[in-house]
């Protein structure tokens, strides 16, 4: 077996070498993820249902709508793409210790969204936040999936307390799913493993699949490919746009 520790020239008390630190950090990220996120998703969403009024029309009901929506609430513009006959339109925030972005998808402006993607990836060399930081992100992509669609509040209680864990995936994560009242499917998922030391990964993800575009057959390839990124943890734009982007 490698070494796992070494002696620091003052002092007798081991240290972990940079190889074996990096996999402590990442069993933390595990515990703080596990514990904080599921919470969060038991409890901190039940607070959500007054944010807005309830019955309000959903902005999602078109990607122009969808966009102003994102960019009131903060968002800054990270780039446009065409990937498998659909538009993506992407945001990022800023936040405490990690990033928050939106990929927004559909035919165009005019027409609705089919599926928007909500996910949070730590910044880069953020490997110990605070459970307050932790939490604020988790909000803030119960926030922004509610600002679309009003009725993701309750499908997101119902997603993350059926949660099941994914064992046999590239990156194994929990996922709970649900669908609102109003022909919208969430998709919840958290992964148990992050990159402390490479290129920022997707540490949870969030997804509004309009029901009828689930079952439409041009967003067939599409809707693999989403789903393949999740299952891989990928950032879902990246993976798609490899695929068959421009």
């Amino acid at each position: 077996m490698a070494e796992q520790f070494r002696v620091p020239e003052s002092g007798s008390i081991p240290l972990p070498t940079p190889e074996h630190q990096q996999r402590i950090t990442r069993q933390k990220w595990f515990e703080i993820a596990t514990v904080i996120l599921l919470i969060a998703g038991g409890l901190t969403f039940l607070g959500w249902r007054d944010y807005r009024n309830h019955h309000r029309p959903d902005p999602a009901a078109t990607l122009g709508e969808s966009v102003k929506t994102v960019e009131a609430a903060g968002y800054r513009p990270a780039g446009t793409a065409e990937i498998l006959g659909r538009q993506f339109v992407s945001f990022v925030q800023p936040l405490e210790d990690f990033e928050c972005h939106v990929d927004l998808v559909g035919l165009g402006a005019e027409h609705p969204v089919d599926t928007a993607v909500i996910w949070l990836t730590p910044l880069s060399g953020s490997v110990d936040p605070s459970e307050q930081s932790l939490q604020k992100a988790v909000n803030t992509v119960g926030f922004a999936a509610q600002a679309l669609v009003a009725a993701s509040t309750q499908a997101l209680e119902t997603a993350s307390k059926t949660m099941e864990f994914i064992s046999d995936a590239k990156r194994p994560h929990d996922k709970g799913v649900a669908g609102t009242n109003n022909g919208w499917k969430l998709t919840y998922v958290t992964y148990r493993e992050f990159n402390a030391g490479g290129p920022p990964e997707p540490m949870l993800c969030l997804i509004l699949e309009r029901l009828a575009s689930a079952s439409d057959a041009e967003l067939s390839e599409l809707n693999r490919g989403l789903h393949k990124a999740v299952n891989e943890g990928a950032d879902i734009k990246t993976a798609l746009l490899a695929e068959g982007g421009r």
